[in-house]
C-alpha cells in the first residue's frame, strides 16, 4: 500500500497544483473573485476547491477502478460534495446563513442512514444519531472558520488528513487511509497559492468540503473496535483538534469581548498570535505544528492503556485551557477595526470575566492534581500498578485535591496575574506546594492506607510544583517568546544606553508597547565589566564609552539614553557623538519627582514636543 499511497499523493498534489494554477486565470472571467478586504485591496479569485473537489473526485473513481472497496469512504465523499455545490453556490450567488445549516442537516442526516456514524453500540445507540448530526454540522462550521487567513486551512487539513490516514491505515482501513493522504497531499499542492499574499481562496466550497470529508474520515467505520463511548469521540476530537480549538475560543470571547458570534474575523488564535507579536509566517508554522502534537496524542490511543490515555488527554486539555487564556491577552482592537467588526459593548473592564478565568484555573488544577497523583504511582511502579495501589489512589485523590486547590486560593495564586510574574510570586507557588505536601504527609499518617508507599507522595509533591510553575510561569514565558519574533522585525534599529536597571526598566516598557515602534538590537552599558553579558535576554554590546563605534557597527538609527537626573553634560556628549552618526536620540528620564512638579514640567512644555513625546 506503501507505494500505491505515495503514486496517488504525488498525482493529487501535482493535479491540484496545475488546476489551481488554471483556476487562477479562469475564475476572475466568471466573477468568481471575493470583494477586496484590509487584506487584499484587490479581488482575488474564490474556488479553490473546485479544484481540490476535482481531483480527489479523480482519485476516487481511480481507486474504486483498480479493484478498492470505496463504498465507506465514496458515501462520505457524496456528502462532501453535497456541500460542495451549496458552497460553490454560495461564493457565486451566496446563500443565507439558515439554508446552509439546513443543508449542513441533511448531508450530515444522510451520513447516519447509510451507516457513518459514532460506534456507540447498542445500548447507546439512540444517542448516536444525534451525536452524529452535530459532529459533521460542527466540524463543517468548525473548518469553515478556519478559513480565515492565508494559507491557514490548506495547511491544517493538509497535517490533520495526515494523521487521520495514519490512524486508518494502522485499523485496518486502507481505503480512508488513501483517501486521506490524498485530500493531504492535493492540499499541500494548493497551498503554494494560498499562503501570504493569497493569489487564490478556496472559498466556500472548498472549506464546506475539506470540513465534511474530515469529519467522515474521522469516525468511520475504524471505531468499531473501540467500546469506550469516552475514546470513541475523544479520539477524533484530538486528531481535529485545532479547528474545534479555534471554534470553541472564537465562541467564548465573543460572548466575553461583546462581539456577536456571526461578526469577526479578527479574533482567532492565528490573529491572537500576530497581536502576541508572531509574524504571518510563524503564526502559520505555530498552528500547524500545534495540529501535529493534537495527530500525535490521537494516534496514542491505539498503545496506551486507558488509564493513561486519559491522563495524557486531560493534561493536552489543561494546556489547550491555558493557551487559550493567553491568547486572550492578544490586543485584536486593530484588526477589529479593519474589518469593521461591531461590538456590543466593551467587558473588558468587568470584574465578572476575571472570575471565570479563575474558576477555569482552578478547574485545570483539579485536572494537574490527578494527573500528577496518577503519573507519581505511575513512576513509583514502573508503570505497573496493581489494583491495591489503584484502590490507594482514589482513597487518597478526595483528599490532595482540595488541599491543592484550596492553599493555591488562599495564598493568591489565582489571583496573581502570572503574566506579569516576578521572583517573589514564583516563591509564593513553590511555598503553597511545599505546604500542601506537608498537609498531604499529614493526611496520609492520619488515613494510613494500607501499603501506601511513601516515594509517591514525594513525587508527587515534585510533579506538582513542575505542573503548577510549567502552567503559570509558562504564561509569561510564552509572551516572552512571541513578542521577541516582533522585536526582530519592526521598527527603528534601536540601542539602550545607560545603567543596567534603567536599561531593563526602558526595554519592558518599549516591549509593552503596542505601536511597535522600536526594534531593540543591543545595550550599551555604563560598567564596561558588562561587556557581551545579557540584561532581560538582551546583549551588551560595549561600553557607553564606546557608544558612537558600536552604533557604526551594528547598523543603529536610533539611541535611548537612561541617565539620572542632572546628567546634562553626559547627555550633550553623547547626543552629539551620535548626531554625527545621523543618529536619532531620546532620553528616558527615570526619577520619581511628585505629581506636582510633574504637571508643572507638562505645563512648562511646548505643545509640538509633548505631541512627539505622545508619539514616541
Amino acid at each position: 500500500m506503501t507505494v500505491e499511497a505515495a503514486l496517488y499523493c504525488l498525482a493529487a498534489a501535482l493535479g491540484t497544483f496545475g488546476l489551481t494554477k488554471l483556476a487562477i486565470g479562469v475564475l476572475p472571467r466568471i466573477g468568481l473573485v471575493s470583494a477586496p478586504d484590509p487584506n487584499h485591496p484587490e479581488p482575488v479569485p474564490l474556488g479553490g476547491g473546485i479544484a481540490l473537489w476535482l481531483v480527489v473526485a479523480g482519485a476516487l473513481m481511480t481507486l474504486g477502478g483498480t479493484g478498492h472497496d470505496i463504498r465507506s469512504v465514496g458515501t462520505v465523499f457524496l456528502g462532501g460534495s453535497v456541500l460542495f455545490l451549496a458552497g460553490v453556490w454560495d461564493d457565486l450567488r451566496l446563500l443565507q446563513p439558515g439554508t446552509k445549516l439546513l443543508i449542513q442537516l441533511g448531508a450530515a442526516s444522510a451520513m447516519v442512514i447509510a451507516g457513518v456514524s459514532f460506534p456507540l453500540g447498542t445500548g447507546l445507540g439512540w444517542l448516536a444519531i444525534p451525536l452524529t448530526v452535530l459532529w459533521f454540522v460542527g466540524v463543517c462550521n468548525a473548518f469553515n472558520l478556519m478559513d480565515n487567513m492565508d494559507g491557514m486551512l490548506p495547511g491544517v487539513v493538509a497535517v490533520a488528513a495526515t494523521f487521520v490516514g495514519l490512524f486508518a491505515a494502522a485499523t485496518g482501513r486502507p481505503e480512508a487511509a488513501i483517501l486521506s493522504w490524498i485530500v493531504a497531499a492535493a492540499c499541500a499542492g494548493f497551498l503554494p497559492f494560498n499562503l501570504p499574499p493569497a493569489r487564490i481562496f478556496l472559498g466556500d466550497s472548498g472549506s464546506m468540503f475539506l470540513g465534511f470529508m474530515m469529519a467522515g474520515l474521522a469516525i468511520g467505520e475504524s471505531w468499531r473496535g473501540l467500546t469506550n463511548l469516552a475514546f470513541t469521540i475523544l479520539a477524533p476530537t484530538l486528531l481535529l483538534a485545532v479547528p474545534i480549538f479555534n471554534t470553541t475560543f472564537v465562541t467564548v470571547t465573543r460572548k466575553l469581548s461583546g462581539v456577536p458570534l456571526s461578526r469577526g474575523k479578527a479574533d482567532h488564535i492565528n490573529y491572537r498570535l500576530l497581536a502576541h507579536g508572531l509574524s504571518r509566517g510563524r503564526a502559520l508554522v505555530a498552528v500547524y505544528l500545534f495540529s501535529a502534537v493534537a495527530g500525535t496524542l490521537g494516534l496514542l490511543v491505539l498503545t496506551l492503556a486507558p488509564l493513561s490515555y486519559a491522563i495524557g488527554a486531560s493534561l493536552f486539555l489543561i494546556v489547550l485551557m491555558y493557551l487559550g487564556a493567553f491568547l486572550y491577552q492578544g490586543r485584536v482592537q486593530e484588526y477589529y477595526d479593519k474589518f469593521s467588526v461591531e461590538r456590543r459593548d466593551d467587558f473588558g473592564g468587568s470584574p465578572w470575566h476575571r472570575w471565570v478565568i479563575r474558576v477555569v484555573a482552578m478547574a485545570g488544577d483539579v485536572v494537574l492534581v490527578v494527573a500528577g497523583l496518577y503519573l507519581a504511582f505511575y513512576l513509583r511502579f514502573d508503570g505497573n500498578i496493581d489494583d491495591s495501589q489503584l484502590a490507594n489512589f482514589v482513597h487518597v485523590l478526595p483528599y490532595l485535591i482540595p488541599l491543592r486547590v484550596g492553599i493555591a486560593l488562599v495564598m493568591g495564586i489565582y489571583e496573581t496575574r502570572w503574566h506579569f510574574g516576578a521572583a517573589r510570586d514564583a516563591l509564593r507557588l513553590m511555598a503553597a506546594v511545599v505546604l500542601g505536601t506537608a498537609l498531604f504527609a499529614l493526611v496520609l499518617f492520619l488515613l494510613r492506607p494500607p501499603s501506601f508507599p511513601r516515594g509517591v507522595m514525594i513525587i508527587e509533591g515534585v510533579l506538582a510544583l513542575m505542573f503548577f510553575g510549567i502552567t503559570r510561569l509558562g504564561v509569561r514565558a510564552l509572551g516572552e517568546v512571541t513578542s521577541l519574533d516582533r522585536w526582530s522585525r519592526e521598527g527603528k534599529r534601536t540601542l539602550i544606553a545607560g545603567s543596567a536597571e534603567g536599561m531593563l526598566t526602558v526595554y519592558r516598557a518599549l516591549r509593552g508597547r503596542s505601536d511597535r515602534s522600536y526594534q531593540v538590537i543591543g545595550l550599551v552599558d555604563d560598567d564596561p565589566r558588562t561587556h557581551r553579558s545579557l540584561i532581560g535576554g538582551v546583549r551588551v554590546l560595549g561600553p557607553i564609552t564606546r557608544l558612537a563605534g558600536v552604533a557604526r557597527l551594528y547598523g543603529a538609527e536610533h539611541v535611548i539614553l537612561t541617565v539620572p537626573d542632572g546628567s546634562e553634560e553626559t547627555v550633550r556628549r553623547l547626543k552629539r557623538a551620535c548626531e554625527a552618526l545621523g543618529l536619532s536620540v531620546e532620553v528616558a528620564n527615570l526619577d520619581i519627582v511628585s505629581a506636582d512638579e510633574w504637571l508643572e514640567q507638562r505645563r512648562g512644555r511646548p505643545v509640538q514636543a509633548r505631541t512627539q513625546a505622545q508619539a514616541g
